[in-house]
């Protein structure tokens, strides 16, 4: 019997082997993350590196990844490849307003043949955009500017219209 745990579950394996006898006794396999994914943070036409590494003491587990939930192929694309040491790596990150297929949760597993598997923490992956500042503040400025001219004028206009009130009283009161 193999289970699949999480990085909640002390990210242990435990396997039961069972002989022909019931009394076989049960075998544990330790198989734990060393390295898991980290929380990123990039930019469009970036590179995006996720790193994950996990040991066992019956070998080399083999690493695979899933994005939102999705086991990702492992030969991804032209952008992404898997390293040797189990990291992906994305080149030239993607992201527009409708289309944002590198941003995500991340996940790392950690399989032992014949064994089961592990399942790492998850990583967000968020793609910052990047805000012409400069214009954003001159257009703030100038929009508070056109606000404060806007409020004087039509505190002008009371006052104005406040005097003429005033003169209006001045003639009935003659």
């Amino acid at each position: 019997m193999t289970k699949t745990f999480n990085h909640h579950n002390k990210k242990a394996l435990h396997s039961l082997a069972f002989g022909k006898s019931s009394q076989t006794p049960r075998s544990f396999v330790e198989l734990r993350f060393v390295l898991e994914p980290q929380d990123v943070v990039t930019i469009r036409g970036g590179v995006l590196q996720l790193d994950c590494q996990a040991r066992s003491d019956r070998g080399l587990p083999s690493i695979s990844w899933k994005k939102d939930g999705v086991l990702l192929s492992s030969v991804v694309d032209e952008r992404r490849q898997q390293l040797a040491n189990g990291s992906i790596l994305v080149q030239n990150v993607v992201h527009s307003r409708h289309h944002r297929p590198d941003e995500g949760a991340y996940q790392c597993l950690a399989t032992l043949e014949g064994v089961g598997a592990i399942v790492s923490r998850t990583a967000k992956v968020t793609v910052a955009v990047w805000v012409n500042t400069l214009f954003q503040t001159s257009h703030k400025k100038k929009k508070k500017k056109k606000k404060k001219k806007k409020k004087k004028k039509k505190k002008k206009k009371k006052k104005n219209d406040d005097d003429d009130d005033d003169d209006d009283d001045d003639d009935e009161a003659q």
